[in-house]
């Protein structure tokens, strides 16, 4: 019967789309899991974050007086205040523990050796030995209870230009303040055992740190952290399993109940199906009404009062009737035989072929609107297309009906401005910025980035409006909303809340917290600027100020209306503050602004200070010859000691810094060069400079880097520019000239990091080159990863292809640079060879490496 196939055909599709929602529900579960499982991950990684910065700051108090201790208490107490959940901060030189801050209930610990504790003593001479951060725990704590403890190693001078051990900076937290104060036990509210485990290093045994309720979980999905000289592991399950019965019984309920109801109405039309033959018998009579009916439709039609055409799908006007006073674009009479493309402008024409393809596809089309100019004015029109009824044979014809819709249109729109619009400043009110924050709030939950909310508040604006006048105050504001869009992009929304405050919304602040923050800083101090600049308000000079709050959100884990309180506290805690300054919600994030704030500004002084200096690490042959070298930048700073370029570079790029420092690198370099031209030993030494792509673009750098090697007569044969892949990715043919131009001058340039960036064949054959270098990723595992070996053995092929030679860096065993040797790559700089060293270093290491080489000729000649 066909009911009953009707009802198993349901069954079976219904049976497979209920499986496939059980298998998203199953995919939405573990992605719930997981996003909960890295919130909670992510607050113990700020508290031990927290305890490193507090090792970080008590080695400060140490290495300012080069060992001495002095006013440690006074330090300690001061970062117990905003540190509360820390049991004990202490100093131990020589490892014993000699100062402890709280005292008093920390008594056991004085006089603590951690060197020579059984418990302790295995992390305490590993982090002693390997000058790295350490974290033991959780153990029996010596002042009693169970904690943990990070010991940072102390270096001090040695007086004779090294670095000795001093001691350790310990700080001690105990296990319900560094865990259970990240609400790992609201998970079970939630409905989600835990685990917190680690693996231990030495015994390569799981070691649970916490958990709930304490037997092994079913399938968890897992969030990784990482913590000094470990990893710690957080697994995630739901209290009652994975699987959902209840939403497999409902829908196997509403499979079942859907089926039967097909299985009905296959029944129903069967029956009606024996009527049809009823019908044919009524075709008769319906037909004298559809006379009737066409009649009383034509006598519809005049009655319209909007032109009516009669179109064809290529948009042939085949016929038109309109009113004496409809607007047209032609006179009637010369409108039939006129394509509409000859007729309206090109987007109007557009529209009208549009909404002719659409009723061809689905029968009618309604809706489409275009503008037409007509004596001066924009007129704007609404289309209604259905298609014709022809006889067979003859030309799927339409037939169009245009209103003119412009003052319904305007009405639209103004009643749009008014409803979404601040009315003074024309910028979006709290009505659209709320829509626009939901929008951004769920653009961060699908794509992992990170946005920004600023709040921000004119200083002492009452005052403008009680002395001068609420008129003048609306003048400042409106100006104050032109500057606040310059500033930002036009993807970026400002909106005005009322009265002084506005808001602005990035919506794409970066992929991480700590570009979010740069980004927001950067931005925020460039409003800062914009409102400080005079104002002209009537003639008169009129100068403000303000404060912003900013707080920052990603995905749903802070609501729309949870955003903008935390903005509103940021903002009062910047007018706290002192005004004319910005604060944000999170006091870590403000800590790291400051901080890098500080970098900055010790960055500024560092060429001024003689802190920079060159390193330079060899290039050697493939006889292990000594063939130049790379210079490379280093920072030894008074207070912070040797600051890695990972960690100023980013700075100097996006304060500007960049330029003063290249310069200082440039010239420093070139004249390494005319000092090694002096001895024939190093004459013939050709050294790689790093350029950033900020440098290459700056108008005169073909100029500075002509006038640097003239400076101090150094050969331009000599000096190899290092550039990389990401330079090309704009500007292209700008790159290119300046690169020929410098070449013309004989300086050499080395493509450095290939293989990882924007390379193009096309453009790469282009290029004035001398050198390609094989990035360090690649060397790494060259020996045991097939795909690096392919990529290494293909880029030495492109490079004699090309006629260039090719070097690699990272070179760190014998059996790499066989491989390199074997493959055509005659040119390696790494560890194998030698680190970075110094320029008085990097002689000896020139001189000890030619008499080397004498040495071994002798032997052979011998």
């Amino acid at each position: 019967m066909p009911e009953l196939l009707v009802f198993l055909l349901a069954l079976v599709i219904g049976s497979l789309l209920l499986w496939q929602a059980y298998d998203r529900r199953q995919i939405d579960a573990r992605d719930r899991a997981l996003h909960v499982a890295r919130d909670h991950a992510n607050g113990l990684q700020r508290n031990i974050e927290r305890m490193v910065g507090l090792n970080h700051s008590l080695a400060a108090l140490v290495h300012r007086r080069d060992g001495t201790i002095a006013n440690f208490d006074e330090a300690a107490e001061l970062l117990l205040q905003v540190n509360p959940r820390v049991v004990a901060m202490s100093l131990a030189p020589g490892g014993v523990v000699r100062h402890v801050v709280p005292r008093e209930r920390n008594l056991r610990l004085l006089g603590f050796d951690a060197l020579s504790d059984p418990a302790q003593g295995g992390d305490a001479r590993f982090a002693r030995d390997t000058g790295r951060l350490g974290l033991a725990g959780p153990m029996q704590l010596t002042q009693g209870g169970i904690g943990f403890v990070t010991r940072l190693p102390v270096q001090v001078d040695n007086g004779v230009g090294g670095q000795a051990f001093w001691g350790f900076a310990n700080v001690t937290m105990m296990q319900s303040d560094l865990i259970d104060g990240t609400a790992l036990d609201d998970l079970r509210g939630l409905g989600y055992a835990y685990e917190l485990w680690q693996l231990q290093a030495e015994s390569g045994l799981r070691k649970v740190i916490a958990a709930f309720p304490g037997q092994p979980l079913e399938r968890p999905v897992r969030q990784s952290l990482s913590v000094p000289n470990s990893a710690w592991n957080l697994d995630l399950a739901p209290l009652s399993g994975w699987r959902d019965l209840s939403f497999l019984a409902g829908g196997g309920a509403i499979v079942l109940a859907g089926s039967l109801f097909l299985a009905f109405l296959a029944r129903t039309l069967r029956a009606q199906s024996q009527g049809r033959s009823d019908l044919a018998r009524e075709v008769g009579a319906r037909t004298a009404e559809i006379d009737a009916a066409r009649n009383h439709l034509r006598s519809t039609l005049d009655a319209i009062q909007d032109p009516i055409y009669e179109i064809g799908l290529d948009g042939m006007v085949h016929d038109c009737t309109a009113p004496a006073d409809a607007l047209l674009p032609a006179p009637l009479d010369a409108l039939p035989g006129r394509l509409i493309s000859e007729l309206l402008p090109d987007d109007a024409a557009r529209t009208v072929l549009d909404a002719l393809q659409v009723a061809h596809a689905e029968g009618q089309s309604q809706g489409e609107q275009y503008a037409l100019p007509i004596d001066g004015e924009s007129h704007w029109f609404e289309l209604s297309v259905a298609r014709k009824a022809m006889p067979q044979g003859h030309e799927a014809r339409f037939v169009m009906l245009t209103r003119d819709v412009t003052g319904r249109k305007s009405a639209k729109q103004e009643i749009r401005r008014l409803a979404f619009y601040d009315p003074l400043t024309d910028l979006p009110n709290r009505r659209l910025l709320q829509d626009r924050l939901e929008h951004a709030l769920a653009a961060t939950a699908r794509s992992d980035h990170l946005g920004a909310l600023m709040l921000i508040d004119l200083d002492n604006f009452k005052a403008l409006n009680d002395t001068m006048g609420h008129d003048k105050g609306d003048l400042l504001l409106q100006q104050v909303a032109r500057r606040l869009l310059g500033c930002v992009r036009e993807s970026d929304t400002v909106a005005r809340l009322g009265g002084d405050e506005f808001v602005v919304l990035i919506d794409d602040a970066g992929l991480n917290e700590e570009d979010a923050i740069s980004r927001s800083t950067t931005i925020a101090r460039k409003l800062l600027e914009a409102l400080e600049r005079p104002f002209d308000i009537s003639g008169r000079v009129h100068r403000s100020s303000s404060s912003i709050g900013v707080s920052l959100f990603g995905g749903r884990s802070v609501s729309a209306e949870e955003a903008f309180k935390r903005s509103d506290v940021a903002m009062y805690q910047a007018k706290a503050a002192g005004r004319n300054t910005m604060r944000f919600f999170d006091p870590q994030m403000q800590a790291a602004v400051e901080a890098r704030a500080a970098l900055e500004v010790d960055l500024r002084d560092a060429i001024a200070l003689n802190q920079l200096s060159l390193h330079y690490q060899p290039q050697v042959g493939p006889q292990g010859e000594v063939v130049g070298a790379e210079a490379l930048l280093r920072w030894r700073h008074p207070v912070r000691g040797n600051v890695s370029p990972a960690e100023f570079i980013p700075v100097a790029e996006q304060s500007g810094l960049v330029l003063d420092i290249g310069l200082w690198v440039l010239r420093s370099a070139c004249a390494q060069l005319a000092a090694w031209a002096l001895d024939p030993r190093s004459s013939t030494l050709s050294l790689a400079v790093n350029v950033s792509v900020h440098q290459f673009r700056q108008t005169d750098f073909v100029n500075q880097v002509v006038s640097s090697l003239r400076e101090v007569q150094a050969r331009p044969q000599s000096l190899k520019l290092e550039i990389t892949e990401s330079m090309f990715a704009v500007n292209v043919e700008e790159i290119i000239a300046k690169m020929n131009a410098l070449k013309a001058h004989g300086v050499g340039f080395s493509l450095d990091d290939f293989g990882t960036g924007y390379s193009s064949l096309s453009y790469l054959k282009r290029l004035p080159l001398d050198q390609l270098k094989i990035d360090q990723t690649f060397v790494r595992d060259v020996l045991t990863d097939p795909n690096d070996a392919v990529i290494a053995r293909t880029i030495v092929a492109l490079g004699q292809s090309l006629n260039l030679s090719v070097i690699a860096e990272g070179v760190e065993t014998a059996g790499q640079h066989a491989f390199l040797l074997a493959n055509g790559c005659r040119y390696c700089q790494g560890y194998l060879f030698s680190r970075p060293l110094p320029g008085p270093e990097f002689d000896a290491f020139l001189l000890a490496s030619a008499e080397a080489a004498s040495a071994g000729d002798q032997l052979q000649s011998g």
